[in-house]
């Protein structure tokens, strides 16, 4: 059963939160992750740190669905995106849009998302924590007018969302723990969080 709260600002800055989930992100296929992802441009994004794996491939293919246009392909299993890889990634650069996220992502780092444009995240099952700004500044409008955690996750850190202005409605799942300070802060549309039962 889940219970449903009008938004109270000072609520969300404290209440412990969870796992934000979408779909079931990128593939895991002979041993090899993909992550997906639209950019402004229609062009390759390319990451700005290195990744806890080899990238055997990025490319970009604007014929296929708009969600999942550019894909980049590990050899091996992605357990983590790391700090900062994507931060403001310039308009003229692609500008991330649309993210999908691989199965076997148990974190995404500090800053990793930060400042672009992204209208909707897919997150993995797998996944436990989202760092310190991962998401900083970025739209997020939520699909269906809802936005949901996926259950499992453990840990939101601090002003991890703050300024996704385009956040409406949220769902918050029964396994999270730990929410850091600001987390939801300046979310100006913000007018609705459910919390899971667990």
């Amino acid at each position: 059963k889940a219970v449903t709260n009008a938004i109270n600002r000072k609520t969300l800055l404290l209440m412990p939160t969870q796992t934000l989930s979408g779909s079931i992100g990128g593939d895991i296929e002979n041993n090899k992750s993909v992550l997906y992802y639209a950019s402004y441009d229609n062009e390759v994004v390319a990451p700005k740190k290195d990744f806890n794996v080899e990238i055997l491939s990025n490319e970009y293919d604007a014929s296929l669905n708009s969600r999942n246009e550019g894909c980049i392909t590990f050899n091996g299993t992605l357990t983590s995106i790391p700090a900062a890889c994507f931060t403001y990634i310039e308009p003229t650069d692609g500008n991330l849009t649309y993210v999908t996220i691989p199965e076997g992502v148990t974190s995404i780092g500090s800053g990793a998302f930060a400042f672009n444009i992204i209208a909707d995240v897919d997150f993995p099952s797998t996944l436990k924590e989202i760092k310190n700004g991962a998401f900083h500044n970025c739209a997020l409008s939520e699909r269906e007018n809802l936005f949901s955690f996926n259950e499992g996750l453990t840990e939101i850190g601090y002003e991890a969302f703050n300024g996704c202005f385009s956040l409406e409605n949220i769902v918050i799942p029964s396994s999270l723990k730990k929410v850091g300070y600001k987390t939801f802060y300046n979310c100006i549309n913000l007018s609705s969080v459910t919390i899971e039962e667990g």
